[in-house]
């Protein structure tokens, strides 16, 4: 009897422990994958550099959304194409106590988007 307990203990250890290495491994590969993509994405952000916005280029846009964009003063500036950004968040979920943080990174170049939580 103690010598089944002993091979059922090591087995559970062992499963115990694969399960775990293949979390980490499993994590880190795709975390590899995110930053290869995140990469390949900013290598083609600067394509448009260069380009300013004129008037003509609202003329699809509802009067409400080109009203904004003349007020904001954005003709007459280069074009935005791409917009990277990091997040950090904490949420309290209870008064008085920090239950759970976060981190993030944004990608966007159009015509694609990267999101990667942590």
């Amino acid at each position: 009897m103690p010598k089944l307990l002993l091979i059922i203990f090591l087995v559970l250890i062992i499963v115990i422990f694969a399960v775990i290495t293949a979390s980490l491994v499993a994590n880190y590969l795709f975390n590899q994958k995110v930053k290869q993509e995140l990469e390949q994405l900013l290598a083609g952000s600067g394509d448009s550099v260069g380009q300013i916005i004129e008037k003509k280029d609202l003329a699809g846009l509802p009067l409400c959304v080109q009203n904004w964009l003349q007020y904001s003063q954005i003709i007459g500036k280069e074009r935005i194409t791409t917009v990277y950004s990091k997040q950090s968040a904490q949420l309290r979920l209870k008064e008085n106590q920090l239950d759970a943080c976060g981190n993030g990174i944004l990608l966007y170049h159009k015509p694609t988007g990267l999101y990667l939580a942590g």
